[in-house]
């Protein structure tokens, strides 16, 4: 699949969206609801979501086994070497009590499901659906006619459990799109967004999560051209979004701690930090894998 530049600038968006949001709070600013019961942040969470949906049911000459650990691989070795510099920090400062059981669920990434609110690095939630998503995602590549079942349970879930399920449904209306790619030309996003809204509305706010896909999606259709070496540029930059997410949290928090929670001096110098902190964890994760990479040989 040949890459969307548009993708790429609004996944970067979504991340600022989330950076902002997760600033604001961290300063005591109020963060209100903006989209029904979503802030900033999570508007920019339902749009990631969207997005790795939509790209996880494109075209791919893996197979399904072979596409979901390379997945895995993309999620787990930048995380565990961030999850394991959080653990450190804490254990040095003595932030939080930390049990074995948190330690292995953070380690696995399912302590969003085991550890709500103990999480060393409460942003890490993100990690635990993020993994459920794309198991979905391996399952509906293998059996697709699974699809419109795994949709209605996570609409059954938004009663249960609505944070979570609100950005599966966000995820699944991207792999709706990919997979049926004439619902996200220009003509058929008024309508969808319309009715997704008038069930948000009417029945339950987590449907809006429907239509902030349909126009996450839909950006790909912008006027614009690019060059190659812009278009470069922006997946590189893109793909460093989740490593910056990865450290963002924990930046922050230091930096609006050493500079009394002012607002501007933590926004400037904590984004400069957490770009410089996600620039190293990306070289650490290439320098593993190069590593630990097997060797090519010549037959």
């Amino acid at each position: 699949m040949p890459r969307a530049p548009w993708l790429d600038i609004t996944r970067l968006i979504a991340m600022a969206m989330v950076a902002v949001q997760h600033v604001l709070s961290i300063c005591d600013f109020p963060t209100p609801h903006l989209l029904f019961q979503l802030d900033l942040g999570q508007i920019g969470v339902a749009i990631f979501f969207a997005i790795s949906g939509f790209l996880a049911l494109s075209p791919s000459p893996l197979n399904t086994r072979q596409w979901l650990f390379r997945r895995l691989l993309r999620i787990y070795i930048p995380y565990w070497i961030t999850v394991a510099g959080l653990l450190t920090a804490n254990a040095i400062a003595g932030y939080k009590p930390v049990s074995t059981s948190l330690v292995i669920s953070e380690f696995l990434g399912l302590a969003g499901w085991t550890h709500r609110g103990q999480l060393i690095g409460v942003h890490l939630w993100f990690i635990s659906l993020l993994l459920f998503c794309y198991l979905l995602a391996a399952l509906i590549r293998k059996f697709p006619a699974l699809l419109p079942l795994t949709i209605i349970i996570s609409i059954a879930s938004l009663a249960a459990d609505a944070h979570f399920a609100q950005h599966t449904i966000a995820f699944l209306t991207g792999v709706t799109l990919s997979t049926n790619p004439h619902a996200i030309r220009p003509r058929y996003q008024i309508p969808i967004i319309a009715i997704a809204s008038l069930a948000a509305y009417s029945i339950h706010p987590g449907f809006i999560t429907i239509a902030v896909a349909i126009v996450a999606i839909g950006t790909q259709f912008l006027p614009g051209s690019f060059s190659p070496a812009t278009i470069t540029k922006l997946a590189r930059t893109s793909n460093l979004s989740y490593h910056f997410y990865l450290v963002h949290g924990p930046v922050y928090l230091a930096t609006a701690k050493g500079l009394d929670k002012s607002l501007p001096a933590t926004l400037i110098i904590g984004t400069i930090a957490a770009i410089a902190a996600a620039l190293v964890l990306h070289k650490i994760e290439t320098f593993i894998r190069t590593r630990f990479s097997k060797p090519t040989t010549n037959k």
